[in-house]
């Protein structure tokens, strides 16, 4: 009876420990996996929320132009609208002028929707991350409680079965 009784709090204990070993690695799997995109997403948003707040980020948007071919679509988009001009005898005429600076403000504007949109989806990712974080500590929790359980669980039938 001693032996079922040694042999069933071990049981209980290994339970226990088990669940716990089980959260430990999911919290540490999950944290070591998931940080990079938390903090990539911490300081995507933070720096949309500067940049929106006019505190800096022009470097970074200068940058972003050059980076997807900004400066190529605007010298591509003033020949287009040099040679039309040009060619229709209006070269030095306002409507080139009108022309050209209605199509550097339209490539201005999509190109920092789409620098905003970048910054947007990391924010974003990292976000996901945090949820993601959520889940799998909620998941450790999970696993250790079962381990506690099943540790009582064993512990308690043991004791029953003896008194």
């Amino acid at each position: 009876m001693f032996g079922n009784l040694l042999g069933g709090i071990i049981g209980g204990v290994g339970s226990l420990v088990s669940g716990n070993e089980q959260a430990d690695a999911v919290r540490d799997a999950s944290r070591e996996f998931i940080q990079p995109f938390a903090n990539t997403g911490i300081q995507a948003n933070d720096f949309l929320s500067n940049f929106l707040m006019g505190q800096g980020g022009r470097q970074q948007l200068d940058a972003f132009n050059q980076s997807t071919g900004g400066q190529f679509l605007l010298d591509q988009g003033r020949r287009g609208i040099l040679g039309n001009q040009a060619a229709a005898g209006k070269l030095n005429s306002g409507a080139t002028g009108k022309a050209l600076t209605e199509f550097g403000q339209n490539l201005a504007s999509t190109q920092m929707n789409n620098f905003l949109s970048q910054i947007g989806g990391l924010a974003n990712r990292g976000a996901q991350s945090g949820q993601a974080a959520v889940t799998a500590e909620g998941n450790a929790a999970s696993a250790q409680a079962q381990g506690q359980q099943g540790a009582g669980s064993v512990i308690g039938d043991l004791l029953g079965s003896i008194f």
